[in-house]
């Protein structure tokens, strides 16, 4: 059995989230396992960093699969590209040892969120940000960012059905970054 990870970008505008859903819901995992399954003709093992909601896109996520193929790498990479969607794409490959798991092996997370604060919006940007006409305090949104930093619970943001002890997290970096056209950029590293 070989363990094999990639690295999917992709659009998640008309997927409902990245996690295999039942029924016939569109996701990203599943777009992947039926490329995966026609590929190989069989899925062995599946395993990724982490979740994505509806319509939330990804620039890097970490996925790993196994299968009893020995794959030559380039010509995988381009045909798993060639059958997926225009909207998912595969940007790296490489076999890693048997012990790899995307999920348990991730080091960290970095979440990137785009905010549009003008009095129009960018047809480049409508799929990717926040709309917000009124004006923000960017002072005031990066001193508590800053307050981000370090280890905290986060109990007020999980799920009530959460085991205790899986909501301290810590946070890297905070950061509220102003590029032109009013583009804010809120990045968080965990």
């Amino acid at each position: 059995m070989n363990n094999y990870l990639a690295v999917v970008e992709y659009d998640g505008t008309d997927y409902k989230g990245f996690q295999s859903q039942p029924g016939n819901t569109k996701t990203v995992q599943g777009e992947l396992l039926k490329a995966l399954k026609t590929l190989t003709g069989e899925i062995s093992g599946f395993g990724y960093a982490g979740r994505t909601d509806s319509g939330v896109h990804a620039t890097h996520q970490v996925i790993n699969f196994r299968t009893y193929s020995e794959l030559d790498l380039y010509r995988f990479q381009w045909k798993f590209n060639c059958i997926l969607p225009d909207d998912i794409v595969i940007s790296k490959m490489e076999k890693v040892p048997q012990d790899f798991d995307a999920r348990r092996d991730a080091k960290q997370r970095q979440y990137t969120y785009y905010i549009v604060n003008s009095s129009t919006q960018s047809v480049f940007w409508k799929r990717y940000s926040l709309f917000i006409t009124g004006k923000l305090d960017t002072d005031a949104m990066r001193e508590a960012a800053k307050r981000f930093i370090g280890t905290n619970d986060f109990t007020s943001f999980c799920s009530v059905n959460l085991h205790p002890g899986f909501n301290t997290r810590e946070v890297y970096s905070c950061s509220i970054g102003k590029r032109t056209g009013g583009l804010l950029v809120f990045r968080i590293s965990a």
